[in-house]
């Protein structure tokens, strides 16, 4: 599932839904056709990627975007070096950062779990004592799920800021502050969420996991560039 509230059941449903959102792109599919079909450079894309008859459409389009999507797939961090035998590629900190965040004490792993650091749920962390934006909640309609919001991927967080669904922090260490102090009162908030009482060494060596997650060969690589 796809957003916050994992309302979109395929990657090509997120697309086309956050192309047409009014607090997204806000497009018109007519203007967006329209726009597709004057460009001469994907006039001879489309027809290469689907017959030589195909003109840009909105269908087309989607399904081109997703193909992009699925191919970004990262995997060659600092820490994916360390993983497959490299002890040199972390450092101290970061070493005591990782046992820190797989540890019963902070429960981390718990929910970023898996080669993606996400187990694909839906929690609530008690950023707030009400949550206007409600999350899960509109995508099933149970009260349970009132303020809970997908777990996102840890993989190349140290630069996708600003954090949480609602862009609430700015750096790491005000994540941190916040999971370090158990988050607010709130009827929904996950069980795990209390406080963690770890000392500022300790809060700053997650960080510096985290960091570690970054695959600049990734975040590099051209074949992800503009095409002009």
């Amino acid at each position: 599932t796809w957003f916050w509230d994992g309302r979109a059941l395929s990657l090509e449903e997120q697309i086309l839904a956050a192309m047409t959102s009014p607090i997204e792109m806000y497009a018109d599919t007519s203007v967006v056709i329209s726009r597709l079909n004057n460009d001469t450079l994907l006039q001879g894309k489309f027809r290469t990627a689907f017959t030589q008859s195909t003109t840009p459409n909105m269908r087309d389009g989607v399904k081109a975007i997703a193909a992009f999507c699925r191919s970004l797939l990262s995997g060659n961090s600092r820490y994916d070096k360390f993983t497959r035998g490299d002890s040199s590629a972390l450092n101290d900190a970061e070493k005591r950062g990782l046992a820190l965040f797989n540890s019963s004490r902070t429960q981390c792993s718990s929910c970023h779990s898996g080669f993606n650091y996400t187990d694909n749920q839906y929690h609530s962390l008690g950023l707030h004592t009400h949550y206007y934006d409600e999350g899960r909640f509109y995508a099933t309609k149970r009260e349970q799920d009132v303020g809970k919001f997908k777990t996102p991927t840890l993989r190349n967080v140290a630069v996708s800021k600003p954090y949480m669904n609602e862009g609430l922090f700015q750096t790491l260490d005000e994540v941190m502050e916040h999971y370090n102090s158990g988050g607010k009162l709130f009827i929904n908030k996950d069980a795990r969420m209390k406080p963690l009482n770890l000392s500022k060494q300790e809060v700053a060596d997650i960080v510096a996991f985290m960091k570690s997650l970054t695959d600049e060969e990734f975040l590099n690589n051209p074949k992800f560039a503009r095409l002009r």
